[in-house]
């Protein structure tokens, strides 16, 4: 294997470890944003830096090893990185940590964060529900129950429609919502770089998920003013109240999806109503700037601690 070929793995280790035997590399904090190989070796790395280390934890599974036996060491990478601080972007994963092992007093529940955008949807006046996922995803972004819902709430509100952007391969998912009589309701809109630009055109966001660690798209659907239809798993009814900021509906029940789509698409008023706080809810809780300063403040609270670790 010549030099350009090999993984970028070893070419992590060795300049790492370069840089850190001569003094070059020096740091206050680690922190990795992935809880496999690279949370052990980041914490490994982190002891010889005399830093503490963070792993942040996003992944609905948490502590996911992801198959990463081929590299060196990895048994080890797998023991060290349980020995993180663990920031947890939902109290249900900081739970599953715990859980897994990990102690409370190194594990810090801070949410993704967004910059608020200036422009705010007007739901009560659009007509389109939105969805936003990546379709190489399909069980676990729950497409199937999604397009059987939609075809049987077409068949109470013909003109009810939904647009969906996303990347991926989504000739199987057109004919299974031919199947579903949900073809002719739904536009496949491809993937954009402009989702805000698209969002405020919308009347409503659907996320039914069987799984997900906490959804971007939906808090930025949330964050223009959008109401949203959401599934009951713990991280979507942590960012949204039933008959708050919309509707919360069963997982895997398509029939319940579809009773909340038809009233908000024949409901302007609650449309408006949800939208509000919705955009309130993120404000409050999601803001970029406020989980920066919870964010900050953990790190002072390790660099005060450092016996933790």
């Amino acid at each position: 294997m010549s030099l350009g070929e090999r993984p970028g793995w070893l070419s992590f280790f060795a300049e790492t470890i370069w840089l850190q035997k001569r003094g070059l590399l020096q740091a206050d904090i680690v922190h990795v944003h992935e809880s496999h190989w690279i949370a052990g070796y980041g914490k490994w790395l982190a002891d010889r830096l005399h830093a503490p280390a963070f792993c942040k934890e996003a992944s609905a599974l948490p502590l996911r090893w992801g198959g990463a036996e081929h590299l060196p060491w990895a048994a080890r990478w797998k023991a060290e990185r349980l020995k993180c601080r663990f920031i947890a972007i939902t109290n249900d994963l900081a739970k599953r940590l715990k859980e897994a092992g990990i102690p409370s007093e190194r594990i810090v529940h801070i949410p993704n964060g967004l910059e608020m955008p200036e422009r705010t949807a007007r739901p009560g006046q659009a007509a389109t529900g939105m969805y936003v996922g990546n379709f190489t995803q399909g069980p676990a972004k729950a497409f199937d129950i999604l397009f059987q819902a939609v075809g049987l709430a077409v068949r109470k509100e013909p003109d009810l429609r939904l647009r969906m952007y996303g990347r991926g391969d989504v000739s199987f998912w057109k004919t299974y919502a031919e199947q579903q009589g949900a073809f002719d309701a739904i536009e496949f809109a491809g993937e954009t770089k402009q989702i805000l630009e698209k969002l405020l055109e919308g009347a409503y966001f659907v996320l039914p998920s069987r799984r997900e660690g906490l959804s971007n798209a939906l808090l930025e659907a949330m964050s223009v003013g959008l109401p949203a239809i959401v599934s009951d798993i713990p991280a979507n009814t942590e960012v949204v109240r039933d008959g708050v900021e919309g509707r919360v509906v069963p997982l895997e029940e398509p029939a319940a999806l579809a009773d909340a789509m038809i009233e908000l698409h024949q409901h302007s008023r609650l449309r408006e109503q949800y939208g509000k706080a919705a955009r309130r809810r993120v404000v409050e809780a999601f803001d970029i700037h406020q989980v920066a300063k919870q964010l900050e403040q953990a790190y002072r609270d390790a660099l005060c601690t450092k016996t933790l670790d």
